[in-house]
């Protein structure tokens, strides 16, 4: 079972594969492996899995190996993914819609990541009061159960830390309030008047 994101990657992917790269690589690498970035469009051959894994980014690559491979620390089995999908993703979305429906409220604000936006090459780890925490669980905790309950969410800067990095905040709506959640980023942005750019 493939998740309606990671179809649509699938589908950009084969789509490249069919309209730009398959004239190319067909007569010369007929049963080689070939690994697409969907959003540049560029591609790795390989003799081997392992080979085109090897030609991807080191993140890309750090992924592979915790995530995707057989074997991997948190390979994910068709049986948890079931159970993702058919029992803890309802569950979730009944938790959104059960505090909503409860409290009234047109949204949850949050602040969008654990920490501001790190300086560029901190995207291992960020130091939360002393504790090391993967740079991941810091920029996607927060947002991602609103986003895999598929409840509109909108992100919104709202300033800058004493050190001048941005920060921004999350609001999350019912089901079908999109149009009240734009209005009330709209209102977020008048009331907070422009903001000044981060310092680089």
């Amino acid at each position: 079972m493939v998740s309606a994101d990671t179809k649509s990657v699938i589908e950009r992917a084969k789509r490249i594969y069919s309209e730009q790269l398959r004239k190319a690589l067909e007569p010369q690498h007929m049963n080689r492996f070939v690994a697409i970035e969907p959003e540049s469009g560029e591609y790795f051959l390989g003799d081997t899995f392992d080979e085109v894994v090897k030609h991807a980014s080191a993140d890309i690559q750090e992924v592979f190996r915790s995530d995707v491979l057989l074997g991997a620390p948190n390979f994910v089995s068709e049986a948890a993914y079931t159970a993702a999908r058919d029992i803890h993703l309802p569950a979730l979305r009944s938790l959104y819609q059960g505090y909503f429906a409860r409290t009234g409220v047109a949204a949850i604000v949050f602040p969008a990541t654990l920490v501001p936006a790190t300086p560029i090459g901190e995207d291992v780890t960020v130091d939360i009061r002393g504790r090391k925490v993967p740079f991941a669980t810091a920029v996607a905790r927060n947002i991602a159960p609103g986003s895999t309950a598929g409840v509109p969410g909108l992100v919104l800067p709202a300033g800058l830390t004493a050190a001048g990095l941005p920060v921004a905040i999350e609001f999350d709506a019912p089901a079908g309030a999109d149009r009240a959640l734009l209005a009330l980023g709209l209102s977020l942005e008048r009331a907070l008047g422009p903001l000044p750019p981060p310092n680089v």
